[in-house]
């Protein structure tokens, strides 16, 4: 086997160095590349390895199309000793086996053709012959060549597109380039005698790859991936099996200095690729093996040090932050080590460590139910009934518990169950419990939110702030948004922001939705998914995740108001916008099924809105809303003053929505505040007249409750489901007027009245 290895490699050395005439089919890629900045390839090429020279194929590049007809291939040439003629800018990338039975694939892509001179003067010159996917229009600027190191920058009207980096050695030049974004891909400069990029394919296979595939099955792994790169030093390839043989010595828990030997050969293997492909590739082999189950120790040790050495690299210093993560992870790590520890030590440093995870990050799963259940095994009884119950009440987390622990040999026993034995345990039977399991829902659920918001005699005038939730009671990630938006109307006053939840059947069927609020979701706002959050009609992305994701979202609504409740009020991004930025959304779907894929996507984004500079004078708009209710019926008039000519295009939108509506949904949300049921005068809105922009009429509320059961009813007929129970007291009602630029979205004014016997609001 060693020998057969040891002579497939030879002959990839040979068809590196001269060329292959052997032309390899490769397949469209689904895949990206290393770098973020280069278009995914779409096409199908065929060529050799690229190397030494260039393959025949067909190009999707026309404009010199002429200039070859009669040649088939182009012409091959060895590997150089100058940087004299034109080269190739290739990157690297490989292709996993996109269904069972495919081979692997790699190569590279070309990217640039440019031509270099450098031993003629004392002045030596770049520049572009053509370029590919965005690359068309560059200039090569700071050339500079010392001792075949090659430096450039590429330019294009808008500035740095990316810089060079390589060194002249085995015939072509081996480097990185870094991207004005901060992406990063090692690359080959290769040489060739092209002039177009007729003849030369997108993708060139490199002939290395099928030696590269048989090393995953090596029986000696370390000494064929040596043997490997010893052979074919420039491959980009090496570097991909040294990563491999890293992970491989890290998940075989091999010693500490078996590993760092290893790394450090890796690193070794790379000199000649230059100081950024050594420092990033190190930040790689740290993040591989901080992936595994490595020892613990060494992974923080090393943590620091990579930090250290990120933090020093003007090129890298962007990656701080991911070593951070994984710093945390690797703790996380080892605070669940030390709980399932027999030792009684390492179990009081688990507790300790879990308990300074729970201050930062709250409501973490995992760790309460390892903390619940040491409390449980050490008789602490009632500090496991209480860990126990927060993980039953607090939506979703039971079912976190549920997913994570799926393909566990022995199934698990879930903290229902759990604080059910131990509360009949403690007090003799479970009476009492469902109280109890009430009153921890309510002390948890916003245990994380600031103190309430007081204005000052000078900020009476500040505008009242409307946030809009579209939200599902089967939706796993509209927790984090459910919960932080009840976070903000514990927070500011009603004077102060204003709420409103509007439920839709997605994920699944909700029997807190009508009509109306499908309206405004599907027809105004256009929504992409669940949860959807707009402040005073700004988009706020972020909004998404499941509890432990509620703070963060209770941050991002917090700054959102605050900058709203400004001296003027932000401008919001236009629809289009909007809609733009909803297609990258982490949403729910249309299906009951995908609540583990929405919790895995549910924690990343951040929260920011996309207000405007306000403008230099803002409209003086009001609404003069009068709100009484006689007996079933509701009369309601509402009148917008301050209305101009460049204010004309608003509506006035009324909702009727429904507080303290007591119904514990599929998500686990079991309290929901001003829940929508009503748009009073259609989910259009009020249009001015004549410029007078004013509304009057009533609602009964008997004839609401039946047409809500209705289309409920309707509903499950149509879609051969079932409500569990249908909340319709429609008691506790309030009435929202706002004034909203149809077309901006932007919303100028908001008021809320409450419904009662007579009231009224301005």
């Amino acid at each position: 086997m060693r020998r057969q290895f040891l002579g497939l490699v030879s002959f990839c050395l040979m068809l590196t160095l001269i060329g292959c005439g052997e032309k390899t089919k490769v397949e469209p890629l689904d895949s990206g590349t290393d770098s973020g900045a280069l278009a995914p390839l779409n096409d199908s090429s065929t060529g050799s390895d690229g190397s030494a020279g260039d393959a025949s194929a067909s190009s999707t590049d026309n404009d010199s199309e002429d200039a070859h007809k009669g040649h088939s291939h182009p012409k091959e040439m060895p590997g150089r000793k100058t940087l004299d003629g034109n080269w190739l800018l290739a990157f690297p990338q490989l292709i996993p086996p996109q269904q069972e039975g495919q081979e692997m694939q790699a190569g590279e892509r070309t990217m640039l053709l440019l031509n270099v001179s450098s031993s003629e003067s004392d002045s030596p010159k770049a520049s572009v012959v053509a370029g590919r996917q965005g690359l068309e229009q560059v200039e090569i600027q700071g050339l500079e060549i010392v001792d075949g190191a090659i430096k450039f920058q590429a330019e294009n009207s808008q500035g740095k597109v990316f810089d060079f980096s390589g060194q002249l050695t085995h015939g072509l030049v081996v480097g990185s380039t870094l991207f004005a974004d901060r992406s990063f891909a090692m690359s080959r400069l290769l040489p060739t005698e092209e002039k177009t990029f007729a003849r030369i394919p997108m993708m060139m296979p490199l002939p290395e790859t099928q030696i590269f595939a048989q090393l995953a099955t090596s029986p000696v792994p370390d000494e064929d991936t040596r043997a490997f790169v010893e052979m074919l030093p420039v491959s980009p390839l090496g570097r991909m099996a040294y990563l491999r043989l890293v992970n491989m010595t890290a998940g075989n828990k091999a010693p500490a200095d078996e590993l760092e030997g290893v790394i450090n050969e890796f690193l070794e293997s790379l000199a000649i690729w230059g100081d950024r492909v050594v420092t990033n590739s190190e930040f790689e082999a740290f993040s591989a093996v901080a992936m595994t189950s490595y020892d613990v120790d060494w992974c923080l040790k090393k943590a620091d040090e990579i930090e250290e050495k990120l933090k020093a690299s003007e090129d890298f210093k962007h990656n701080v932050g991911q070593v951070v993560g994984l710093r945390a992870r690797i703790k996380y790590r080892q605070t669940t080590e030390l709980l399932g520890s027999k030792e009684d030590a390492d179990r009081a440093k688990g507790r300790e460590l879990a308990e300074e995870f729970l201050v930062k990050t709250p409501f973490e799963p995992m760790l309460s139910v390892l903390l619940a259940d040491d409390a449980r095994l050490h008789g602490s009884l009632d500090e496991a009934i209480s860990r126990y119950a927060e993980l039953a009440v607090l939506p979703m987390q039971e079912r976190m518990l549920q997913q994570s622990w799926s393909n566990d040999a022995v199934q698990r026993i879930l903290p229902t169950e759990r604080v059910a034995t131990l509360w009949k345990e403690k007090n003799g039977s479970t009476e009492g419990l469902d109280e109890y399991l009430d009153g921890v829902y309510q002390k948890r659920l916003l245990s994380f939110i600031d103190s309430p918001v007081t204005d000052g005699p000078d900020e009476a005038d500040k505008p009242v702030v409307l946030c809009e939730l579209f939200t599902g009671s089967r939706c796993a990630p509209c927790v984090a948004a459910d919960v932080g938006l009840e976070g903000i109307e514990n927070t500011y006053q009603k004077s102060q922001v204003v709420t409103l939840r509007y439920h839709v059947h997605v994920p699944g069927h909700d029997p807190l939705t009508n009509e109306d609020c499908e309206a405004r979701f599907y027809n105004y706002y256009k929504a992409a998914g669940t949860p959807s959050v707009f402040v005073d009609g700004a988009t706020l992305s972020g909004a998404a995740g499941v509890m432990p994701n509620a703070p963060q979202t209770y941050r991002g609504l917090r700054n959102a108001i605050d900058e709203f409740r400004g001296s003027t009020k932000a401008e919001p991004k236009t629809a289009a916008a909007s809609e733009d930025e909803s297609e990258d959304k982490e949403v729910s779907t249309d299906s009951d099924n995908d609540e583990s894929k929405d919790d895995e996507k549910a924690a990343a984004t951040d929260e920011k809105t996309a207000p405007k500079e306000p403008e230099e004078s803002e409209p003086k708009i009001s609404i003069d809303l009068k709100v009484s209710r006689q007996q079933n019926t509701i009369q309601v008039s509402a009148t917008v003053d301050g209305l101009t000519a460049e204010t004309s295009n608003v509506r006035l939108m009324l909702a009727l929505a429904e507080s303290d509506i007591k119904y514990r949904a599929f998500n686990g949300i079991r309290h929901h505040d001003m829940v929508v049921r009503q748009l009073i005068g259609g989910d259009r809105g009020t249009s001015p007249k004549d410029g007078v922009l004013k509304f009057q009429g009533d609602v009964n509320v008997e004839e609401l409750r039946d047409r809500l059961h209705a289309y409920l009813t309707e509903f499950e007929e149509n879609q051969g489901v079932e409500f569990t129970s249908m909340p319709l007291d429609l008691a506790n009602l309030s009435v929202v007027a706002f004034v909203q630029d149809v077309e901006s979205r932007r919303v100028l004014r908001t008021v809320m009245v409450p419904v009662a016997e007579s009231a009224a609001g301005n």
